[in-house]
């Protein structure tokens, strides 16, 4: 990402050879991110009890990130200027390395021998939980990237987007925690009833074109977008526990990016971007709840 941004602070206008790069080693940061990311968590919970309320915590902080982030950057960008900012970016960059030196807690090494893709599959439950996952990836492209582009176009200015990411980092500060407890006891259920709401959510949004109702699904689908995702990530931890770190990091960050991309095969091929994409994102919500419903594990424990 130091190089990423290092680049990007070098762009000149109509470099499609730079900015492919650039799209080249974005990819390759958000892979090497994630699986650490996913394998350092679960790792890190290996004694916690309370896999719920960890989750839920996590959830929070990283949007009270996507709040704080931005707002800095924009401030920096604004008094300093570009050069600044990417220079202060690539220090953050660095300095964010330091943390994971003191982690002594967690392995560096994974232990335990890595499961093939028949046997990490094998029980009804994981095809569930990791098809659900790709599924949400869906809904998350289009809830995070196409929808605060099609509200910039519709209501046209910039602070209309920025209200979008607030709304929902907002929700999800405040409720990610308590959600997060409750995926201890009814995580099914909680999957169930938002993948309900957030479909009720898409079709309202196709169906009438206003923009308090815009504003009021973000805040609403903010919500019940926690109920799907924080039940998936205490199974994902759950499982890493189970089976081994590595693997389960491995195969949760594909499943979330497998679908993804089929999804923008279709828009790049279309004239009509948004409201294929909304009514994708509502197919892929309800196929969750047809998932959750059809494909039940006979036991389901759960440390």
């Amino acid at each position: 990402m130091i190089v990423f941004f290092a680049l990007l602070g070098a762009l000149p206008p109509q470099n499609w050879v730079l900015l492919t790069l650039l799209a080249g080693l974005a990819a390759l940061y958000d892979t090497l991110f994630w699986i650490s990311h996913i394998y350092i968590f679960i790792e890190a919970n290996r004694d916690h009890l309370d896999t719920g309320s960890a989750v839920g915590a996590l959830e929070g902080i990283r949007k009270f990130a996507s709040i704080l982030g931005p707002a800095i950057g924009a401030f920096i960008l604004i008094t300093a200027g570009k050069a600044p900012l990417t220079i202060i970016s690539i220090i953050i960059f660095s300095l964010s390395i330091v943390p994971l030196f003191k982690m002594k807690h967690v392995r560096d090494i994974p232990a335990g021998k890595r499961l093939n893709f028949k046997d990490f599959f094998s029980s009804i439950k994981e095809k569930r939980n990791y098809l659900s996952a790709a599924l949400l990836g869906v809904h998350i492209e289009a809830e995070d990237t196409i929808w605060p582009l099609f509200i910039f176009l519709t209501v046209g200015t910039l602070e209309a987007v920025a209200a979008v990411p607030t709304l929902v980092a907002i929700t999800t500060i405040v409720f990610s925690f308590f959600i997060g407890k409750l995926t201890n006891k009814h995580a099914s259920k909680m999957i169930i009833l938002g993948s309900i709401f957030i479909t009720l959510s898409w079709i309202l949004r196709i169906i009438f074109h206003d923009t308090f109702l815009y504003y009021a699904t973000v805040f609403l689908v903010g919500f019940f977008y926690l109920l799907i995702s924080l039940p998936l990530d205490r199974f994902t931890t759950a499982h890493g526990l189970e089976v081994g770190s590595l693997s389960v990091a491995v195969y949760r960050n594909a499943s979330a990016m497998s679908l993804r991309i089929i999804l923008y095969a279709i828009l790049a091929i279309l004239v009509e971007v948004f409201k294929v994409s909304f009514v994708v994102a509502a197919a892929c919500v309800f196929m969750i709840l047809v998932v959750t419903l059809l494909l039940k594990p006979k036991t389901q424990k759960i440390p």
